[in-house]
């Protein structure tokens, strides 16, 4: 569960970097993330026999970018590279885009089990690390409540309560 909830963090983080080019990669990244999480997550309902439809009816997770936003972003961006690299922060971003298009078809088990998450982050950063980093740069409580707006966690709820056996 702990990776799966930091898989969420990584897929919703709509980043802004220090590069234009950084910010163009990352923005466009975020919106397709928006959709393949979607699909993940709708994917695991549907393989342990629930409905996703309130899911698959969403428009996507996360609202435009703000500035508020923007800002969380940039600190969790400074932070990568002040405990990594640029380089690493641009390595992460190439592996996104390799790996995106992959990622729909799959359950949020199938990406977390196969090891397709793991380079959604700078390489030298730990998930505990990258937590506390989204975290203290105020980026967590952006997320949880965009997907509170957007009906994101009430169509999580509807879903995952259509799974058979689920307490």
């Amino acid at each position: 569960m702990n990776r799966l909830i930091i898989s969420t963090a990584i897929f919703l983080l709509p980043a802004a970097a220090f590069a234009e080019t950084q910010l163009e990669r990352f923005e466009a990244l975020s919106d397709q993330m928006n959709t393949v999480m979607i699909e993940m997550f709708s994917n695991e309902i549907e393989q342990a026999g629930g409905d996703a439809s309130a899911l698959r009816a969403l428009d996507g997770m996360m609202p435009p970018w703000t500035d508020e936003i923007r800002t969380a972003a940039s600190c969790i961006l400074d932070d990568y590279v002040a405990e990594t690299s640029a380089g690493a922060v641009d390595e992460m971003l190439s592996e996104m885009e390799e790996i995106l298009p992959t990622l729909a078809t799959m359950t949020m088990t199938e990406a977390t089990d196969s090891g397709a998450l793991e380079g959604l982050t700078p390489q030298g950063i730990s998930d505990e690390r990258m937590m506390e980093i989204n975290s203290g740069c105020g980026m967590m409580d952006l997320q949880i409540k965009a997907s509170q707006e957007s009906g994101f966690m009430e169509a999580m709820m509807a879903a995952g309560s259509t799974i058979p056996d689920n307490d």
